[in-house]
This record gives structure tokens, sequence and C-alpha cells, in this order.
């Protein structure tokens, strides 16, 4: 089951991927540039597990890019387009990889463990 899930992330991360080059033709500078950016979210942990899991899942819940990506298409700008479609390729790589949402029990405790 776990291979299946993760197989599942994977081609959502590809989809995604595939989208962003392919069908937008959009940069990939940009796209290498922001792409690990979420991962700055991780300093919240700096000030203990309970902050520290709040502050990462805000940054890695798809919620967010997902908010981002329908405004974005609604108000037609493209900058909004091309950072929802990377947030949203991080965390499908990060969910491949299996890093998922953290507990606040401690950092290596996720929705995926």
């Amino acid at each position: 089951m776990r291979k299946t899930i993760k197989l599942e992330f994977f081609t959502l991360f590809l989809t995604i991927v595939y989208t962003y080059f392919f069908v937008f033709n959009y940069s990939g500078k940009l796209f290498f540039f922001l792409f690990f950016v979420p991962d700055v979210s991780m300093v919240g942990y700096i000030f203990g597990n309970k902050l520290g899991a709040k502050v990462y899942n805000l940054g890695h819940n798809l919620i967010l890019p997902s908010l981002l990506m329908i405004g974005s298409l609604i108000c037609q700008q493209e900058i909004g387009i091309q950072l929802s479609l990377i947030w949203a390729s991080h965390i499908y790589m990060d969910r491949t990889m299996g890093y998922g949402l953290k507990y606040q029990t401690g950092f290596k405790q996720t929705h995926l463990t």
C-alpha cells in the first residue's frame, strides 16, 4: 500500500512539472530557484515541536497553493499560477519521499507514517 501511495504522489508531481514546463512553458530558472522555498518552514522547529509542526504544515499543505491557484486563475495572474504549481510540486515531491504533514510529537511523526 505504501508503494502505491508514493507512486500516486510521484505521478501528481510529474503531472504538475509537465504542466509547468510543457503546457504553460514557464521559466525553469524560477522553478529551480523557488522549488525548495517551502522548506524554510522547518525553521519553526527552533522554537519547539508544537510551533515547528504548525509552521511546517502551513508551508506543506495543499490548501494554500490550491487557493493561490484558484485566485490566480480567476484574476488571470500568471505569477500566482507559477508559484502555486511550484509549491504543489514541492509538496508532492516531499510526499513521494515519505515526508508528510507533521504531528506535534516530533519532526519524524507524520501523517504518512
